[in-house]
């Protein structure tokens, strides 16, 4: 079993077909050969540090998702979505699924380098806001 911790999001891959997340208020994002779309798997609506309120009991869920065939998962943090341009809008998570979607057919180091340089390009003269943390794992079955 290998797992993988990125701020806010747990994946488990037992390696076979068989993937588990945990998200806090993050999407994880799913592409599966053969299929046309990107799913959108989201995370538990509560947040993680902070001040909790009593009223917000909300238990962290495990999703599971099952490859029948090869595909991609990726993890981000909010920081790539949320980054302004010079213009104060942001990235956003429909730019971000078609970069993703785009780019599909591409290598896994393609990809990581074509979603650097969509937000280095968004970015432009923009200070970065937050952390930026995305990344992608092929899934091979």
């Amino acid at each position: 079993m290998v797992t993988i911790f990125i701020r806010y999001q747990i994946i488990k891959y037992n390696t076979h077909t068989t993937c588990y997340f945990t998200g806090a208020k993050r999407p994880l994002l799913v592409f599966k050969d053969g299929y046309s779309e990107l799913e959108n798997i989201k995370g538990t609506r509560k947040s993680i540090g902070g001040t909790q309120k009593k009223l917000n009991q909300e238990e962290f869920c495990e999703q599971e998702i099952l490859f029948h065939n090869s595909g991609y998962i990726y993890l981000s943090s909010d920081g790539y979505t949320d980054q302004n341009n010079i213009e104060r809008k942001k990235f956003g998570s429909v730019q971000l699924n078609n970069v993703v979607m785009n780019n599909i057919g591409k290598s896994i180091q393609e990809q990581g380098e074509i979603l650097n340089d969509a937000i280095l390009n968004w970015m432009s003269d923009s200070e970065q806001r937050d952390d930026i943390t995305f990344v992608g794992i092929r899934i091979e079955v």
